[in-house]
């Protein structure tokens, strides 16, 4: 809607041949956001209802992305889990980093970090670390 932006979704983690149904998850989501020229804020709500067997969890997400010059954009990101059984499982997550497309590709560069590092899994191994990710949209 112009300068609006709305997302309403709904993902399905589905993991074929797995010992338990717990690793299936459904997650619904909300986002909104705004272009403000010179740079563009981002607010985001996830739920699931049964977050890989650990029962309901809300994910709330504040990003904000700054245009930089030669197509480029600098990013900010800070997000918060809170878990409705909580069990000590609720952190918060961050990250800084550059982003720019090409080729109808997405290539970015973030630093990122989170709180609570005693509950990590692989591949999100904790502690800070650097992620370069491709992404292409269809």
């Amino acid at each position: 809607f112009d300068k609006l932006g709305v997302d309403l979704g709904y993902l399905r983690y589905q993991y074929p041949m797995t010992d338990t149904e717990a690793n299936n998850t459904n997650e619904y989501h909300l986002a909104l956001s705004y272009d403000l020229t010179y740079l563009t804020p981002k607010a985001v709500v996830n739920y699931s209802d049964d977050f890989y067997g650990f029962g309901s969890a809300w994910y709330y997400d504040l990003t904000i992305a700054v245009p930089l010059p030669y197509n480029f954009s600098l990013t900010g990101h800070y997000g918060w889990s809170v878990f409705d059984d909580d069990d000590g499982l609720n952190y918060d997550d961050y990250s800084i980093g550059i982003a720019t497309t090409y080729a109808g590709f997405g290539f970015s560069l973030a630093w990122v970090d989170r709180t609570k590092t005693d509950a990590c899994v692989s591949p999100f191994d904790c502690g800070s670390t650097a992620v370069f990710t491709v992404s292409k949209t269809f």
